[in-house]
């Protein structure tokens, strides 16, 4: 018995060549909306089949991820609307997410197969247009007291650091303090752009970096405060210690105050405000003028302009932390700053800046090439250019 694709109505090999035509764009409408109709009917059952497919080692791997990761943004592309024309939607639905598993799982070992119509045989095309920019991923550069630099993107399981009784130990990809110390020294973490990073203080509080952040900490806090300094983006989950408040200094711009709480501080210089936002608990936020008290879902903003208390969109703030892009209600310049921080990229806008407000969400694992084609496919024209940039036209 043939194993392989079983769709009804349609051979494996007019599968993928209904699918490499909806990638390359040469799908007409009715063969467009043929393909998504069939993956939103028959995904759960090409999701068994592909998988079982995987697992057969006589079936060569071609193609490369990035390739999926093009398909896969145009999956989600078809799954939205427009709402306005100054809006841009990539919301991805339930199904889309199953479509998109479903073509990437094609697209490992078929996704570049053409039919060649005169032996009516399948052959590899590999296509290379531009230079593959992978998404952001763990890593950091730990600097110790010393000035020693220790770079910890690489590095597994085991002791980093060990001196008067504090060590610092990778533990399932986050640095891990521990111990009591007889003196305290500063040590400094820092994540370059497309980089993140999770860190435990010595006194059990949970810090996660985004990418281009700062945070300096003492390697013990001592017996009447827990004070640290950071720099960009960090979200915190500080262990309650009534005895000694916590307190995060945003260089000399604000202070946050707390003794036991979940919240995340925005403190990009390129930003126009400094965002603080509680999840769980109380804070304090103090901007060497006023003091203003957060409630859970409140957001604290500190501008030029003035202060700001409101209600916070949860999701949106920790989407970086949860793996994702959120833009909803985010305008052009904003989201290409998040994309230059995760991708380590330069944007450059050639012309006028295209007045537009996005929404939805992406996940951070897409490859910028996969980015590129969701922008270019809702007409903000964008391509990479030399030395990581990218161009925005008009």
């Amino acid at each position: 018995m043939e194993r392989g694709l079983n769709i009804p109505h349609m051979s494996k090999d007019e599968f993928i060549q209904l699918m490499e035509k909806y990638r390359n764009g040469s799908a007409t409408s009715r063969e467009r909306s043929r393909f998504l109709a069939m993956v939103d009917e028959y995904g759960k059952e090409l999701e068994m089949q592909l998988d079982e497919e995987m697992m057969d080692e006589s079936i060569p791997l071609l193609g490369d991820a990035d390739t999926g990761e093009l398909i896969y943004a145009n999956i989600q592309l078809d799954t939205i609307q427009h709402r306005t024309r100054s809006r841009l939607w990539f919301m991805r639905t339930t199904w889309a997410r199953v479509a998109a598993a479903i073509v990437l799982l094609l697209a490992s070992f078929a996704i570049y197969y053409t039919i060649d119509k005169s032996n009516d045989k399948i052959k590899e095309t590999v296509v290379k247009n531009e230079p593959i920019i992978l998404p952001g991923k763990t890593g950091a550069i730990l600097t110790l007291a010393d000035g020693t630099q220790v770079l910890l993107d690489s590095i597994k399981n085991g002791v980093v650091d060990n001196r008067d009784g504090i060590a610092a130990t990778m533990r399932n990809g986050a640095l891990v303090y521990e111990g009591e110390g007889k003196t305290s020294a500063f040590n400094t973490m820092s994540t370059p752009k497309g980089r993140q990073f999770q860190l435990r203080l010595p006194d059990g509080t949970k810090a996660w970096l985004n990418a281009a952040s700062t945070i300096r900490y003492p390697t013990d806090f001592g017996t009447d405060k827990r004070e640290v300094e950071m720099t960009g983006e960090v979200y915190f989950e500080v262990a309650r210690d009534t005895r000694r408040p916590f307190r995060v200094k945003v260089q000399d711009r604000a202070a946050v105050d707390v003794l036991g709480t979940h919240f995340n501080v925005n403190a990009y210089e390129q930003e126009a405000s400094l965002n603080t936002t509680l999840l769980e608990g109380i804070v304090r936020v103090n901007d060497n003028k006023t003091q203003m008290m957060l409630k859970p879902g409140q957001q604290c903003r500190i501008s030029e302009q003035g202060n700001q208390v409101s209600d916070a969109d949860i999701e949106k703030v920790m989407a970086w932390k949860n793996g994702n892009f959120n833009f909803n209600g985010t305008r052009l310049r904003e989201a290409m700053r998040q994309l230059e921080r995760w991708y380590d990229i330069e944007v450059v806008f050639e012309g006028r800046v295209p007045d537009i407000e996005l929404f939805g969400e992406l996940s951070r694992d897409i490859t910028l090439n996969g980015m590129l084609q969701v922008l270019n496919d809702f007409d903000i024209h964008a391509r990479i250019g030399e030395e990581r940039r990218l161009i925005i036209t008009p």
